[in-house]
């Protein structure tokens, strides 16, 4: 019986030896090591970039290769580092060159930290897809990275750089390029050779010009270029029929081409904030059209009332900029003045206003004064309503009617000097005033601002540092207007 029992704990032990056994070879298995080169890489980037400091660090070892999963922002695949996330963890100074050697790296994911430059052993990662370094402290990047003919996704966006190489276009693979928000003055025409390329974003740069082959982009979907510089785009961006989203907002363009016309598959097209002062009649051609964007520009109502279905969803054109110049009209007391205003449409209401306040019965495009008179100075505008594009309101430029002799100094009448002034100036009058003989001063909307009453040949008139800009003195002699002129006051 003793033996039985004696025999019973054996077999017991030798499973537990067993299990522990299993245990341990599991344990083991599960910390899967890297190979050295990748361990190695892998320090020399946590030394490198102040791993000390990062936001998170967990489970890194600079002792022991231990390399897992469990590593943060590792992943690995057949004892080879696949992955690494380490974006917006407080990576700080230059990624080390031995980042090359991770050739089975296919994502890495370096952006929103302070890195400062790339090395260019980094094109070396031959099996690499995806690479995000945006948001960092980038100045240039080494023209190697255009070896990497894998790659997919390639963000640089939110850096310093000033231009990109040429070699760009070796990236045969590349369907996603993020390049905004950087000092771009120009790019490369080897942008055209990436025939791939679906999205393409080059938007708050310094760009004056867009390379005529960016045409060549035959997969190209989504372009974006705003809030940069330029003045005009070529017409060979007409070719890109596969474009669904255009994007030209904030820039100094001054018209379209007609070859927009040719983009068959676009859906979203914008171009607000610019100069364009037309819309091509080919934009009717753009039948897939949902959301066009054009506000802030110079069009009128002629533009606007043809092409207010062109697009299914939504057609956003108001603002627009004022029509007209800034100017000054001058008149004699008792004559008639007529102001114009032009603007294009066929469905439009006008009305005009003086110092902000609506005039009666100022329903069309010309205001007549039948008979000028002191009481009609100020500052007119007409605003134009449509009934068509019912969502804009076009706005003229001011103008400012004031009495003849403004703009001359009449030295028969009177001298004011030193103009310009600094607010201390004098009125020398050619006769003795009467006793009701008074200057008012008058701001350019007509509203009298300062007044002083004149009674010798030499008058001194004190607002040092009270105004500036420039004002219109009237010297009045029994309610009749003397003499009229402009003086500039400088504080």
């Amino acid at each position: 019986m003793e033996q039985k029992r004696n025999l019973i704990k054996k077999r017991i032990m030798k499973k537990r030896i067993l299990l522990l056994i299993a245990v341990s070879l599991f344990t083991k298995l599960s910390i899967a090591q890297v190979s050295l080169t990748d361990f190695n890489a892998l320090i020399a980037l946590y030394n490198a970039t102040g791993g000390n400091n990062w936001t998170d660090k967990t489970n890194w070892s600079t002792t022991v290769n231990n390399v897992s999963d469990n590593w943060y922002g590792v992943k690995i695949s057949g004892g080879r580092v696949v992955e690494i996330d380490l974006h917006n963890n407080n990576l700080i100074g230059s990624v080390p060159s031995e980042i090359g050697n991770l050739s089975s790296l296919y994502y890495l994911f370096l952006n929103d930290n302070k890195l400062t430059s790339i090395p260019m052993e980094i094109g070396g990662l031959s099996e690499l897809t995806k690479l995000y370094i945006g948001s960092n402290l980038l100045s240039n990047i080494p023209s190697e990275i255009c070896n990497l003919n894998k790659l997919v996704e390639l963000s640089i966006c939110k850096n310093q750089l000033t231009n990109i190489p040429n070699e760009i276009g070796d990236l045969s693979a590349l369907k996603y390029f993020d390049l905004s928000v950087n000092q771009l003055t120009s790019i490369p025409v080897g942008i055209g050779k990436l025939s791939a390329l679906t999205d393409l974003y080059l938007g708050a740069n310094k760009l004056t010009t867009v390379p005529i082959e960016i045409g060549n982009l035959s997969s190209l979907k989504t372009l974006s270029i705003v809030e940069n510089q330029l003045t005009s785009i070529p017409s060979e961006i007409g070719k890109l029929t596969a474009l669904e989203s255009l994007r030209l907002h904030y820039n100094q363009l001054t018209n379209i081409p007609v070859e927009i016309g040719n983009l068959s598959s676009i859906t979203y097209l914008g171009i607000g904030s610019n100069l364009i002062a037309s819309i091509p009649a080919e934009i009717g051609n753009l039948s897939l059209l949902e959301y066009l964007s054009l506000f802030n520009n110079k069009l009128t109502f002629e533009d606007i009332e043809s092409n207010i279905g062109i697009a299914s969803i939504s057609f956003d054109y108001s603002p627009q900029a004022k029509i007209g110049l800034k100017k000054e009209v001058y008149s004699d007391i008792g004559n008639p003045v007529k102001l114009v205003v032009e603007v294009g449409g066929d469905h439009n209401i006008y009305k005009w206003y003086k110092n902000d306040i609506e005039i009666a019965n100022s329903n069309n495009d010309t205001l007549i004064i039948a008979s000028y008179s002191n009481d009609d100075k100020g500052t007119y505008v007409c605003k134009i309503i449509n009934s068509i594009a019912a969502a804009l309101t076009i706005e003229s430029e001011p103008i400012y009617l004031m009495l003849t002799g403004i703009n001359d100094i009449r030295t028969e009448l009177a001298k004011i000097y030193p103009n310009p002034s600094n607010g201390n100036f004098n009125i020398t009058l050619d006769k003795m005033p009467d006793q009701n003989c008074r200057l008012e001063m008058l701001d350019l909307n007509g509203k009298i601002i300062y007044k002083q009453e004149l009674n010798k040949l030499q008058n001194q008139i004190n607002l040092l540092g009270n105004y500036q800009g420039t004002y219109i003195i009237q010297i009045i002699e029994n309610n009749n207007v003397y003499g009229s002129y402009k003086i500039l006051l400088m504080k």
